[in-house]
């Protein structure tokens, strides 16, 4: 078995931001990723960065199984794309990613960013329902005014 060597460059400066950051290299395999990442998949860090690759994190992409082969063949930075995902931890969820690719010590490396756009996707839902309850709720009122001035009337 050939010994892989740790790649070791400092991507800390994702460490505080909101979006999912990983970094991985050309056999997929995850170097690096913030919390926001590890929190999306529901896999810890440590299980995550030199042991898992994008497929045992994405249970599914676009209802599909992922194929690593689409995020490995980038020769240049990606526009940002929205997609439909499986994680562990999130059922149905909403995102939109970009990928850039990188080098260091010989080695290319791609950077993977991801928005999770989930949480507003269920808020924007949830307030839909809500402001349809709402109008419904106004119907009703309206409707029991209109009763009401005309059994006034009679």
């Amino acid at each position: 078995m050939s010994e892989q060597k740790e790649i070791a460059l400092d991507f800390s400066i994702f460490d505080h931001v909101y979006d999912s950051v990983a970094v991985f290299d050309e056999s997929g395999q995850i170097h690096y990723c913030n919390h926001s990442f590890s929190a999306m998949a529901g896999i810890s860090a440590n299980r995550i960065v030199g042991k898992l690759d994008l497929t045992r994190v994405f249970l599914e992409i676009e209802g599909k199984p992922v194929l690593l082969e689409e995020f490995l063949k980038v020769n240049e930075q990606t526009n940002s794309r929205v997609f439909k995902f499986q994680t562990r931890s999130v059922a149905n969820g909403v995102g939109q990613f970009s990928l850039t690719p990188a080098e260091h010590d010989g080695k290319k490396l791609t950077v993977f960013v991801m928005r999770d756009f989930s949480v507003e996707e269920d808020l924007h839902k949830k307030y839909r329902r809500e402001m349809s309850l709402k109008d419904k709720k106004i119907e009703e009122m309206n409707s029991l005014i209109q009763l009401l001035q005309r059994t006034r009337l009679v």
